[in-house]
């Protein structure tokens, strides 16, 4: 019966042993896992903060490009009622009525197309930096018009 309670004791001993090594392999597991968990932490910050920086990014190009649009239509209409005020006087005389006329329509043309391709080059560098950032245009925006 001693050698009954030598074995046991034995394997008790085997028992804690292993119990033992798997203890310090879960430690080492676990501490494995408290690395790779602060490393994922640390990534997910980082992606937060590029995030809010390209959200930052799209506002800034949405609301350059809005006054430029917006800057465009106002220097549009000013450059308009000033240039306005000559050929007014000018369709006032007979003598210059025909010309006055021919030369208003030429600088409305050419005034138009100098205003429309400000704002044409501007929708396409919208276009492009969206593009770039990523960031599709909402639907209600109308900056194309």
């Amino acid at each position: 019966m001693v050698w009954l309670s030598g074995l046991l004791v034995l394997a008790g001993a085997a028992g804690l042993a292993s119990m033992g090594w798997h203890t310090l392999l879960l430690q080492r597991a676990l501490r494995e896992s408290a690395a790779q968990l602060q490393h994922s932490s640390r990534l997910l910050m980082e992606l937060q903060r590029l995030q809010q920086r390209q959200a930052r990014l799209t506002d800034v190009q949405r609301l350059a490009e809005s006054t430029i649009d917006t800057g465009a239509d106002v220097v549009k209409a000013v450059h308009q009622s000033i240039a306005a005020i000559p050929f007014d006087v000018l369709d006032t005389v007979a003598a210059t009525r025909d010309v006055s006329r021919v030369v208003r329509r030429t600088h409305d043309l050419i005034s138009d197309a100098v205003y429309g391709s400000i704002k044409g080059v501007n929708k396409a560098v919208g276009g492009v930096t969206r593009s770039v950032l990523k960031t599709p245009k909402k639907a209600g925006d109308d900056s194309d018009s």
